[in-house]
């Protein structure tokens, strides 16, 4: 059943007629439920539904923050009325009607038709309320209002995530409680807008009913607009909002427009039919987490500085294809049906994948085997994992046969490309490219060697005083063996026997399962900070400019770049001399220590106390070595060169 809302003059002489009439044509001929309000009615209403509105009322819903309407059709009775709604407030004519009041059941009989072809695809849609009252939760905290007719939740104590159901309370899981009836045949098209404030985040969930049971459950981020196509078996819907943190949250728009399933992906691509690039990739940044990929996005805005066109599409497992804008990219993300379809209503020249798998490659070839394609390759989609056998210390039999499995999957795709003329690869480093070679057993002719840029615009250079080498800094993820931060801990633990120790400073950075058991031996010196966070590029440029050495262990790395990232602003790096390490730090711009040797790191920060010219020496080397190496001109404009080509 479609909704309509109508209005009528409280005074209009056929206003029952009218009324009839109305109920008749809309419940008989289109199966829609009519409600009708006049002018004593409307002062306090808030209509869910789409609005055919008097002019005489509109004053009425622009003086009372109470109705909430999104108003589509507007009836005039004169055609005084008309000319002031086209020309003062500006509204397209095709939206104005004018009744004849001495023809009036006439007038609308002829209006009718054209009502419902200018609302037919709307008449659908679910029509999702911002009024305060209709949004419900037990959490007393939470304050619920509107400002500027946008809905508002602040929330300044809570800790924990909570949800804010829209209408009904009640379980997730009960069948029975849900907002909307639905048809499993179409589809819906889900925008998401809100601003945030502070801390806080929130997510919209929609979770889908069958007639006796929950099917599944679906999120829509900030910003985000999502193609929702419902199960076979779904009937109906809730909607809720889950929010985490303190703050407050501006709901600027939450709808849900009904498509054809067809239309649900060509939506996002009307007259985009024009050459462009496609960059696919398997996570990017996004408002609620900034660092995912962050390199990948770094790369992005280049490309749109020298006038390159992009689409960037982010596979995921998700069937439904969505979309969201971040730092004024905007974002594809869907499953590889997504991905094909989004090939077809497209005229890309050339592919950029960073992170490949079979999903990827299977929809790219289903669609075209000639498109040409440049394959970044970081790690740890190629590598085996006993590159990084330090992570999977003990490990049973059946687990390595997982893993073993893994790696063969991941490296049969790649042997099954690397002999096509169509594809390109890029590596971040020599020892990269070999190790995968040896890994997947085949030779790679078609590639070019490309470092990650190391941002100095960012990562400014400072000189250093002899102070500087006194203060240690740490910033590494706490997420697994390979990041050593043992070994961080050891040599922290090694400095404390020496008389120097009370004269260095430690500040130690990261997040991760691993941090609290990691640095537990360090918590009883005064002289070492521990802390828990992540960090943002500018907070760490800023803790940058007040160390002097940045001591960075580890056990594997294909480049380093938070390595890079400190020697551009002038720290001196002390690190283990594996992998691709050497290729990025020598003797002339750090310290580098043998594999897993904590006495080497110790003696390194002991060398650059006593050695102060040295100290100097290797921090301006540092400096100048990551910009003429992994500066922009020597990476992401290296990568233009062959994606222009």
């Amino acid at each position: 059943m479609r909704q309509l809302v109508i209005s009528l003059p409280h005074s209009y002489k056929k206003y029952n007629l009218v009324n009839k009439h109305i109920n008749f044509v809309f419940n008989e001929t289109q199966n829609a439920d009519v409600i009708i309000y006049n002018q004593d009615q409307i002062k306090n209403i808030c209509v869910d539904k789409y609005v055919v509105l008097n002019v005489k009322d509109l004053n009425e819903f622009n003086m009372d923050n109470s109705c909430r309407v999104n108003i589509d059709v507007f009836l005039v009775y004169n055609i005084g009325d008309y000319e002031n709604l086209s020309m003062e407030f500006g509204i397209d004519k095709k939206r104005i009607f004018l009744i004849d009041n001495n023809k009036i059941v006439e007038s609308y009989n002829k209006l009718f038709n054209k009502i419902f072809n200018l609302l037919k695809d709307k008449l659908y849609d679910i029509q999702v309320s911002l009024s305060p009252d209709k949004w419900l939760s037990t959490n007393k905290s939470l304050k619920i209002y509107t400002n500027n007719n946008k809905l508002v939740f602040e929330d300044n104590e809570s800790e924990k995530p909570y949800y804010v159901s829209y209408e009904k309370l009640g379980s997730f899981a009960d069948h029975k409680i849900y907002n909307f009836e639905i048809e499993s045949d179409k589809a819906y098209k889900i925008e998401f807008d809100c601003d945030f404030e502070e801390s806080i985040s929130c997510e919209l969930f929609i979770i889908e009913f069958s007639e006796n049971e929950k099917i599944d459950t679906h999120t829509v981020g900030i910003k985000n607009t999502k193609y929702f196509i419902p199960n076979d078996k779904t009937t109906k819907i809730r909607i809720a909002i889950r929010i985490n943190g303190k703050g407050k949250i501006t709901i600027n728009k939450i709808s849900f427009a009904e498509l054809d399933v067809s239309e649900t992906i060509k939506d996002p691509f009307i007259n985009k039919k024009r050459n462009k690039i496609l960059i696919l990739t398997n996570i990017y940044p996004s408002d609620e987490s900034l660092y995912r990929n962050a390199f990948v996005h770094r790369r992005v805005k280049e490309y749109v500085k020298v006038g390159l066109d992009v689409d960037v599409f982010v596979m995921k497992k998700d069937k439904y294809l969505s979309s969201y804008v971040f730092d004024d990219i905007r974002v594809l993300t869907g499953n590889k049906e997504s991905l094909l379809a989004v090939l077809q209503y497209n005229n890309y020249e050339k592919i950029l994948i960073h992170f490949v798998n079979k999903d990827m490659i299977e929809a790219i070839n289903n669609f075209s085997d000639t498109i040409p394609k440049i394959v970044w390759i970081h790690g740890v989609e190629a590598l085996s994992w006993k590159r990084r056998k330090c992570n999977y210390l003990n490990i049973d039999k059946e687990t390595e046969k997982e893993l073993n499995n893994k790696d063969n999957i991941k490296h049969s795709l790649l042997r099954s490309i690397i002999e096509e003329k169509t594809y390109k690869f890029v590596f971040v480093s020599n020892w990269l490219k070999k190790a995968v070679e040896e890994d997947i057993g085949m030779t790679i002719t078609n590639y070019e060697i490309i470092p990650n840029i190391i941002d100095s615009t960012i990562f400014q250079y400072r000189k250093k005083t002899s102070e500087h080498r006194k203060r240690i800094l740490s910033i590494r993820p706490y997420t697994a063996k390979n990041y050593a931060n043992d070994l961080t801990v050891k040599a922290i633990l090694e400095l404390s026997k020496k008389d120097i120790f009370k004269e260095l400073e430690f500040n130690l950075y990261g997040k991760g399962p691993l941090f609290k058991e990691t640095v537990e031996p360090l918590r009883q010196f005064k002289n070492v900070s521990l802390n828990e966070t992540f960090l943002t590029h500018k907070q760490i440029s800023h803790l940058h400019k007040k160390h002097g050495i940045f001591l960075c262990p580890t056990r594997a790395d294909t480049q380093g770049v938070s390595i890079g990232e400190a020697m551009s602003s002038g720290l001196v790096p002390i690190t283990n001399k594996v992998q691709a390490i050497p290729e990025f730090v020598d003797d002339k711009v750090g310290i580098l220590a043998p594999s897993d040797d904590y006495l080497a790191l110790a003696k390194g920060i002991e060398e650059m106390y006593y050695n102060q010219d040295l100290f100097s020496e290797l921090s301006q080397n540092a400096a100048k070595r990551v910009r003429e190496q992994c500066g922009i001109d020597k990476t992401i404009m290296k990568e233009i060169e062959i994606i222009k080509k």
